[in-house]
């Protein structure tokens, strides 16, 4: 779980099926997106929601992970794996990438981080997308992990 304090100068964005819980004075609002159309063709959102402090505000995914903060300073960028991003200062530029050619018939698919057999050029029809952030500000990533049954 991330729990932060927003002091009211910098808001955050995240997608809106992450919150915990907010405390009520924060103001909730609905960030548009560059590129819509190329966002929707990716599958990735054309709106995010924000918040606006002072209050604090609780995010997490439905999995078990680790939170990894990544501070970036101006003009630095990272490359986050689709759905991994939980929140984001408001003051990052978010974009993203879409992985073409040999490399995205071979590794895409929404589960990339389990490839096997039902994904990728047997099997998989979806995109390998990287959300790019770039600073000066912060991003929360999460990691999840998939527990496979065993027989």
């Amino acid at each position: 779980m991330l729990h932060t304090w927003l002091d009211g100068a910098v808001p955050v964005f995240f997608e809106h099926h992450v919150v915990l819980w907010k405390d009520r004075q924060l103001n909730i609002g609905i960030r548009s997106m560059k590129g819509a159309f190329k966002r929707m063709v990716a599958g990735m959102p054309i709106f995010l929601t924000g918040a606006q402090g002072p209050g604090e505000i609780a995010f997490s995914r439905d999995g078990a992970g680790h939170l990894f903060p990544l501070h970036l300073l101006p003009s630095t960028s990272v490359l986050v794996r689709e759905h991994q991003f939980l929140a984001a200062t408001g003051n990052l530029e978010y974009t993203f990438n879409r992985v073409k050619g040999i490399t995205n018939m071979m590794f895409a698919s929404p589960g990339f981080s389990s490839i096997g057999l039902k994904t990728g050029i047997f099997g998989g029809g979806g995109n390998m997308v990287w959300n790019r952030f770039t600073g000066p500000g912060r991003v929360e990533v999460q990691s999840m992990y998939m527990h496979l049954p065993t027989s």
